[in-house]
C-alpha cells in the first residue's frame, strides 16, 4: 500500500506544476481586452491630471486678471481723485474772483446812480433857469415901458440874465459830464469780447504767415483778461499755428502792462521794471510771425508791445494777454 501511493504523488506532483507553468504562461501573455483596458484607465488618469493642472491654470490666471484689474481701477480712482480736486481747487479761485468782480460791480451801479441823479438835478435846474429866464424877459419889457427906474429894473434884469444864463450853460456842462463818465464807466465795466466780423479779420491776417509755434497766457488774478485770452485760442488753431500744450497757460508776470505782450527770446535794447526782460528789436527769424501779429491786433484797436525774456524757449513767441485797465 505505501510503495503503490509514491508514483501517485509523484505523478500529483508533476500535474500540479504543469498546470503553474501554463498559468504563468497565460498571465505572461495578457489578452488584447485586458491590454485596452490598461490603455483606457492610463488615458483616463492622464486626462485627469491635465483637467487639474488646467484647472489650476486657468484659476491662476483668473487671479492675475482679477488683480491687475483692481491696480488699474484704483490707478483710476486716484486719477480722478486728483482731476476733482483741481477742478475743486480752481472752482474755488472763480468764486473768490467772481466775488471780487460783483463787490466792483455793485460800487460801479452805485456811481452810475449817483452820475444818472447828478443828470437829473442838472435837467431840472435848466428848466428852472428857462422858466426864470422867462420871467425875466417879461419883467424887462414892462421895464421898457416905464421910467428911469424901470430902466433900473431892467438893467437888473439883465444882470440876472446874463446869471442865469451862467447857470444855465453850468448845468448843461455838468450834464454832459456827468453823461460822459456814466458812458466810460460803463465801458470800462464791460468785458472785452470779440465780435464775429473782428474773428474774421483776425483769422485772415493770421493765415498770412502760419506754421509758427506760439505759447498763449493770461494774467493770475485777472479773470477779464483769461476769458478774453480763450476766445483767441480757437482763432491761432484754425489759422495753422501751434498752439503750446494746447492750452491756455495763467502766469504771474510783475510788469504790468496793458494790451497784448509779445515775448521772445532776444537782443537787448532797453531794459523794463522786471529784471530779466527788455523792449526789443525782434529776431529776423521772428520778424515775419511777430509783424503778422502786430497787424492782426492792430486791427482790432489793440495796443502791443515786443518784450524780451532771456529764460525763454528760442524759436518760440508768446502772446500774454494785460488787464483791460
Amino acid at each position: 500500500m505505501t510503495l503503490s501511493r509514491i508514483p501517485s504523488t509523484a505523478m500529483l506532483t508533476i500535474h500540479t506544476t504543469t498546470v503553474i507553468n501554463a498559468m504563468v504562461t497565460i498571465q505572461s501573455n495578457p489578452s488584447p481586452i485586458e491590454v485596452a483596458n490598461t490603455a483606457q484607465r492610463r488615458l483616463f488618469v492622464m486626462s485627469l491630471v491635465f483637467g487639474v493642472l488646467a484647472a489650476l491654470i486657468a484659476a491662476l490666471l483668473g487671479f492675475l486678471v482679477w488683480k491687475a484689474n483692481n491696480k488699474y481701477q484704483e490707478a483710476v480712482k486716484a486719477d480722478a481723485d486728483g482731476r476733482i480736486a483741481i477742478a475743486d481747487s480752481r472752482a474755488a479761485q472763480a468764486n473768490a474772483e467772481a466775488a471780487k468782480a460783483n463787490e466792483g460791480i455793485g460800487k460801479s451801479n452805485q456811481e452810475i446812480a449817483r452820475l444818472t441823479n447828478e443828470a437829473e438835478q442838472a435837467r431840472a435846474e435848466r428848466a428852472e433857469a428857462d422858466k426864470q429866464i422867462e420871467i425875466a424877459k417879461a419883467d424887462a419889457a414892462k421895464a421898457k415901458e416905464g421910467t428911469a427906474k424901470a430902466e433900473e429894473s431892467s438893467a437888473k434884469a439883465a444882470l440876472e440874465i446874463a446869471r442865469l444864463q451862467t447857470v444855465v450853460a453850468n448845468a448843461e456842462q455838468n450834464r454832459l459830464e456827468a453823461e460822459r463818465a456814466l458812458l466810460e464807466l460803463q465801458h470800462t465795466i464791460k468785458p472785452r469780447t470779440l465780435t464775429e466780423q473782428q474773428r474774421a479779420i483776425f483769422l485772415s491776417t493770421l493765415k498770412k504767415q502760419p506754421g509758427t509755434k506760439v505759447r498763449l497766457g493770461c494774467a493770475i488774478g485777472s479773470e477779464e483778461s483769461c476769458v478774453y485770452a480763450q476766445q483767441f485760442l480757437p482763432i491761432f488753431k484754425e489759422a495753422g499755428w501751434t498752439v503750446e500744450g494746447d492750452r491756455l497757460e495763467r502766469a504771474t508776470i510783475s510788469q504790468t502792462f496793458f494790451g497784448v505782450g509779445i515775448f521772445m527770446l532776444g537782443g537787448k535794447k532797453e531794459p523794463t521794471a522786471q529784471p530779466g526782460m527788455y523792449w526789443v528789436q525782434v529776431r529776423p527769424e521772428l520778424q515775419p510771425f511777430f509783424a503778422v501779429l502786430v497787424e492782426g491786433f492792430g486791427q482790432l484797436g489793440i495796443e502791443t508791445k515786443a518784450i524780451a525774456d532771456e529764460n525763454f524757449p528760442e524759436h518760440l513767441i508768446g502772446v500774454f494777454f494785460g488787464a483791460k485797465f
